[in-house]
């Protein structure tokens, strides 16, 4: 269903197509839990040729990083700001919900839109609908019948749970994966490749593909429940471990340097970096915006050049729980950071995690045993010190070794939590929400 809409908005918004060779298209294609080892070019037994091909016309980024769960993600990549700066860091947004995304918070799509952009999205939103100011079409996108450059932005559901694809799909692996749950999963992937085959085919026959850029990239690490893999990746999904903020990712266009495109890109990167990237695509400026944690990448992307982010928080959340009365940790009472808030930031190669870090086992290669994939990891304690250059399945915990780089970061927490605006009341829900007061539909209800 995506696809066909995302089809019928392409075919209204190229009126004059030859308006646009000044400043491109832009496509941002997100994927749902998609995780790490599960994409071709990540020497997958899953088949993604759509994919693949347009990773390998274009740059791979094996340094991009997101959040653990999707409402966070795509709350930063709309604001291009740290989720400890919009209060979405704990949690994700469900239906009963009575808030979401502060409509005080200046997105991208509005800021296109005062660069000249016609901004239109397909697909799942996720940063709530409680009151009708909530709902994409009040936070910058619109369906516009005129001319480009244009901005879509592509969320899929796929591949999230439920695990539902039709038969076809899933027949793909009944030789080949087992796993029940990982078979149907798989077809889940490659009907979602499938799809953004047509897509690219459109662009083409529509005679914008020339003058457009594409970026794919997951919301979060996948689910292992669910089928997903993210070997050889520490943790999962809702984890801060690699496994659950290291994604696929990379950005595909006839409008790449020859230099760079089929090359592999390991600069560090991170989901809320898209916000000033695209203005400057655009051609346009952040003036308006709140203040941005995003960094604009395309001279790195487009020309090599080392990125500028040195560091990324990717969370600071106090209301997980704390340390248990009997922890015995020779950080706690340390003059910079609470060890038992959940937290994690990287700053260079070293990355620090304190608290509640979520799932935090390794897991097997899944082609090699799919009954059994789950490798369980020890007790690491309340602070973890990986140096992932060199640790990227981080097995090594640092801590002892080099304390001098734990107080550094214990006081880069200490300075960006200063900053933190309280977190939302995710786990607050609203009875005036329930479907049956609104003829069997979710609508807004504020």
């Amino acid at each position: 269903m995506y696809v066909c809409v995302f089809l019928g908005i392409l075919a209204i918004s190229v009126v004059h197509a030859d308006l646009g060779t000044l400043r491109p298209h832009i496509l941002f294609i997100l994927a749902d839990d998609l995780g790490w080892h599960d994409v071709g070019y990540h020497d997958s037994e899953i088949q993604t040729p759509n994919i693949d091909m347009l990773a390998a016309e274009g740059v791979k980024l094996e340094n991009y990083y997101v959040t653990p769960l999707c409402t966070p993600s795509r709350a930063v990549l709309m604001t291009g700001r740290y989720l400890i700066h919009s209060g979405m860091q704990h949690g994700v947004l469900v239906a009963q919900n009575p808030r979401c995304l502060p409509t005080d918070e200046i997105l991208l799509p509005q800021m296109l839109k005062d660069s000249g952009y016609s901004t239109h999205m397909v697909g799942k939103w996720h940063l709530g609908f409680c009151k009708f100011q909530c709902t994409p079409n009040h936070r910058g996108f619109d369906t516009f019948f005129g001319e480009v450059p244009m901005f879509i932005y592509l969320p899929f559901q796929a591949v999230h749970a439920p695990l539902q694809v039709p038969d076809k799909y899933s027949d793909m692996y009944k030789d080949t994966i087992h796993d029940e749950s990982r078979r149907t999963y798989a077809g889940m992937t490659s009907c979602m490749d499938e799809a953004i085959g047509n897509i690219t085919r459109t662009l083409k026959d529509k005679g914008i593909w020339n003058n457009t850029v594409i970026v794919f990239s997951t919301d979060n690490g996948g689910a292992r429940t669910f089928g997903a893999s993210n070997y050889p990746l520490r943790g999962q999904k809702a984890s801060n471990f690699e496994g659950g903020i290291r994604g696929p990712a990379f950005v595909s266009s006839p409008l790449l340097d020859p230099l760079v495109r089929g090359t592999i890109n390991n600069e560090l990167m991170y989901i809320g970096d898209w916000f000033p990237t695209f203005m400057n695509l655009a051609g346009g400026h952040v003036i308006g915006s709140k203040p941005l944690d995003g960094i604009n990448q395309w001279e790195t992307i487009s020309r090599g050049v080392p990125s500028k982010r040195v560091e990324i928080v990717y969370n600071i959340d106090p209301l997980w729980p704390g340390c248990k009365s009997s922890t015995r940790d020779t950080w706690i009472g340390n003059p910079y950071f609470d060890i038992c808030v959940s937290a994690a930031i990287r700053v260079g190669h070293w990355k620090l995690l304190t608290g509640h870090t979520g799932c935090s086992n390794w897991e097997t290669r899944p082609e090699i045993a799919p009954k059994s994939r789950t490798v369980e990891s020890s007790d690491d304690g309340m602070v973890r010190l990986y140096h992932i250059k060199e640790d990227a399945e981080e097995k090594v915990n640092l801590v002892h070794y080099r304390p001098d780089i734990v107080f550094m970061l214990l006081q880069r927490l200490h300075y960006h939590n200063t900053t933190a605006v309280p977190p939302g009341e995710v786990d607050k829900f609203s009875v005036r929400a329930d479907p049956a007061r609104h003829g069997m539909a979710w609508n807004p209800w504020i």
